[in-house]
């Protein structure tokens, strides 16, 4: 029925209806709320008080998925206040939205979320009209639009230069069961396509990512990819791998579609020798170690054989119980550090016995990555080797934010009280060093006070992220709900 009703008309989101089902196709227009494909409230008519919800065992809280494929907004308005930057209260720090009122003839805008009264500065100023609506905010995207990017001053870059592309870091187990399975040379057959799949910059459909490699086994290779036969560098420590020579370890995805397949072509002459296992531990801080030195953000694509048991960083032991308990910290810690330096981490495992997943999984979980776990892997069954090349394109292509910082913020009466997801906070800040597309986190609201009947309760999520192309963006999404202290009122999102 609900289906019937929806797949000829057009969602508005200023409607102040509940949305269609997300299983529903369905046109969204942006009319001043966000679109639930961005944020989708689990009630859309909030009960006025706590008492309501326990009795009602409704669960008040948000899906957020910032960075969403939505066809109908494909591409978010962008707004650009030059060297002024964003808009914002002096008091909360929320950001310039569609709810915010204006009094002084346009001199000054009330904080939706605070109540302060800010000035409005001089180069933002506009005349109001006599309904007390600025004459511009039609043709202004952050007073129009529940969903917008916002161009930022160099105050909000955190790791890299300015302009400088992030960079996604090859890192391969060289051990001799990677080798038996044949992940070199499965690697080398397909990087150029995997590369190609890389999401390109919407204006000059080039990818200007950059890319790097680095092996490992008791210790860390890196190689220095800009010349005609690559130059490698072996790092004996293996406590603290660093990047002797920075110029060449990051190439363009043009010159890395042959000079990486030239390289792994010549492993067999590079590493004749090679020993069972690889150090996990190792690898990880020689990619991390390259994209400090570099003073890029990015992110790992990890390869592991098998259980990091040999000597070193990240050593770990077969056990045969407590399984759901990590049996180290070092990992939480490593993912720590990644996620400090804007770093995210998609780990490959390829076992052919007990890998530990569950300690092992800490460095993507805490950085936004993913765990691809292929059991038994091959490169010579075919089934094996399509599911792990379906894996690699779909981490590739999917287009991705780095470095990115999240905040939950809502008017009087309600808090964010819970965050769920891969992510770590800080304060009341949610880190995240990689979001995608299909990263999404769960916010639980707490009722800190009793609502009054009929108002509006308000959300903003504010994502701070860098693009492909290295610039720091702000998007944001204002969400406005409404409130009731009938049950019958209360309406609850499919």
């Amino acid at each position: 029925m609900e289906k019937e009703r929806w797949v000829s008309n057009e969602y508005l989101t200023g409607s102040r209806t509940p949305p269609p089902g997300t299983l529903i196709p369905c046109p969204i227009k942006d009319t001043g709320n966000a679109s639930p494909r961005f944020i989708r409230s689990s009630l859309y008519t909030l009960p006025t008080s706590a008492d309501i919800i326990k009795e009602s065992k409704l669960i008040t809280g948000l899906i957020i998925q910032p960075l969403a494929n939505d066809p109908d907004n494909a591409k978010l308005p962008l707004v650009d206040n030059g060297a002024s930057g964003p808009i914002r209260c002096k008091r909360c720090k929320a950001y310039m939205n569609p709810f915010n009122s204006f009094t002084g003839g346009g001199a000054n805008f009330v904080c939706i979320f605070c109540g302060i009264s800010n000035e409005v500065p001089n180069t933002y100023f506009q005349y109001c009209d006599a309904s007390g609506q600025r004459m511009d905010a039609a043709d202004r995207s952050e007073l129009s639009k529940g969903s917008y990017e916002q161009t930022v001053t160099k105050d909000y870059m955190r790791h890299q230069r300015e302009g400088d592309p992030p960079a996604i870091v090859l890192v391969l187990d060289i051990s001799v069961r990677s080798y038996n399975v044949g992940l070199e040379g499965f690697i080398s057959s397909h990087i150029a396509d995997l590369l190609e799949r890389l999401p390109r910059d919407e204006d000059t459909e080039e990818c200007p990512l950059e890319i790097g490699l680095v092996v490992y086994d008791t210790q860390a290779y890196y190689f220095n990819l800009s010349t005609p036969l690559p130059l490698i560098y072996v790092i004996t420590d293996s406590a603290d791998p660093y990047l002797p020579e920075p110029a060449g370890s990051l190439v363009p995805v043009s010159q890395a579609m042959t000079s990486i397949k030239g390289v792994l072509d010549r492993f067999p002459v590079l590493f004749p020798q090679r020993r069972n296992g690889g150090c996990l531990g190792v690898g990880v801080r020689a990619g991390l170690s390259m994209l400090n030195e570099m003073r890029r953000v990015g992110k790992l694509l990890v390869f592991q054989a098998e259980i990091p048991e040999l000597s070193g960083p990240g050593q770990l032991k077969r056990r045969t119980d407590n399984f759901f308990k990590p049996q180290s910290s070092f990992y939480d810690k490593l993912s720590a550090d990644c996620q400090r330096a804007g770093v995210s981490v998609d780990l490959f495992l390829l076992p052919s016995a007990y890998t530990d997943v569950f300690t092992l999984g800490q460095l993507c979980h805490a950085t936004g990555g993913q765990l691809h776990y292929h059991y038994n892997f091959s490169a010579s069954k075919p089934a094996s080797y399509s599911r792990l090349l379906t894996d690699l394109q779909d981490s590739l292509s999917t287009p991705l934010g780095f470095d990115a910082v999240m905040r939950v913020r809502t008017s009087p009466g309600i808090s964010a009280d819970q965050y769920q997801g891969a992510v770590r906070l800080s304060g009341s800040e949610v880190q995240l060093a990689g979001v995608d597309a299909n990263k999404t986190v769960a916010v639980v609201l707490r009722y800190d006070d009793k609502l009054k009947e009929g108002s509006l309760v308000y959300v903003q999520v504010a994502l701070l992220y860098t693009n492909l192309r290295g610039e720091r963006r702000l998007r944001l999404h204002n969400l406005a709900l409404c409130t009731s202290s009938h049950y019958e009122d209360v309406s609850v999102a499919n």
